[in-house]
């Protein structure tokens, strides 16, 4: 939430077609990526899952510099690398989240449903904070200063 749609949203500022583009990439990518998700995740051992979780978090320098300084960077600065960007962060997004819901559950005590409450407040604190985040990023954009 920190990043899409928002920024996307900025990228594309009066380009309705590359918005659509943007909006579509992501979504088949998502789509892709929960597919990917149940085939994979008894591959990918859950100690191991919160070296993807920490990895998503290079998304946001990444899509933010995109929005202030996109000469900086062909990669966020090109509508070809934005796509790009879009489509691994979407690629991401759901596998971590499917990974981290299938683990969850089987790492509790049998009869214990406490750690699974915690697991879904724990999911909503994480959107919210996300939100919260993304209003600073924008209020910080709208004056032109950084953060």
């Amino acid at each position: 939430m920190t990043t899409f749609p928002g920024i996307m949203h900025k990228w594309a500022l009066h380009r309705a077609l590359f918005l659509q583009l943007l909006t579509g990439c992501f979504q088949v990518f998502e789509i892709c990526s929960l597919f990917r998700a149940n085939a994979k995740a008894g591959r990918l051992p859950s100690s191991r899952l919160w070296i993807l979780v920490s990895l998503r978090f290079l998304f946001v320098p990444a899509l933010l510099l995109g929005q202030w300084h996109p000469e900086s960077c062909f990669i966020w600065g090109s509508d070809i690398g934005r796509l790009l960007i879009v489509a691994l962060m979407a690629l991401s997004n759901s596998f971590v989240a499917s990974c981290a819901m299938m683990y969850g559950p089987l790492s509790c005590k049998v009869g214990s449903d406490k750690s699974l409450g915690i697991q879904g407040c724990m999911m909503i604190t994480g959107i919210f904070c996300g939100i919260l985040l993304a209003l600073l990023t924008q209020l910080a954009a709208g004056r032109g200063t950084v953060l």
